[in-house]
C-alpha cells in the first residue's frame, strides 16, 4: 500500500512541477508561487513514504516502491507537460506592453507604438 501512496505522490508532484515550469516560463507569478508551495508539500510526503520503504528490511516493498515511483515519475512528467500546454496560457501581449515591445525591435500596432 505504501508503494501506491509514494507513486501517487510522485505522480501529483511531477504534474504540478511541469505546470510550475510552464507557469514560470509564461510569467504567471501567482500561479507559479501556488504550484511551487503545493509541489514542495507533496514532495515532503512522497519523500517520507519512499524513504521509509527503501530503508525497511522488506526487499519486496523496497523494489516495489522504487519501481512504482519511477513509473509515476515518467507518467507524471509526460502528463503534466500535456496538461500545461492546455491549461497554462500565454499572456495576451496587448495587456502587457513590456512583453511585446521590449523583446523585439519592431513593434506591431497592438503594442501601441510605431515600428522602430
Amino acid at each position: 500500500m505504501i508503494a501506491l501512496y509514494a507513486a501517487f505522490g510522485m505522480l501529483v508532484q511531477d504534474i504540478l512541477g511541469a505546470l510550475l515550469t510552464q507557469a514560470q516560463a509564461r510569467d504567471k507569478a501567482r500561479l507559479a508561487g501556488l504550484l511551487d508551495a503545493s509541489t514542495w508539500l507533496i514532495a515532503l510526503l512522497t519523500l517520507d513514504w519512499s524513504l521509509n520503504a527503501i530503508n525497511s528490511h522488506n526487499e519486496v516493498l523496497r523494489w516495489s516502491v522504487i519501481g512504482a515511483v519511477s513509473v509515476a515519475n515518467y507518467v507524471g512528467s509526460n502528463l503534466g507537460t500535456r496538461l500545461g500546454a492546455r491549461l497554462v496560457k500565454v499572456q495576451d501581449p496587448r495587456n502587457s506592453r513590456g512583453a511585446c515591445c521590449a523583446k523585439v525591435r519592431k513593434c506591431n500596432a497592438s503594442c501601441g507604438e510605431e515600428n522602430a
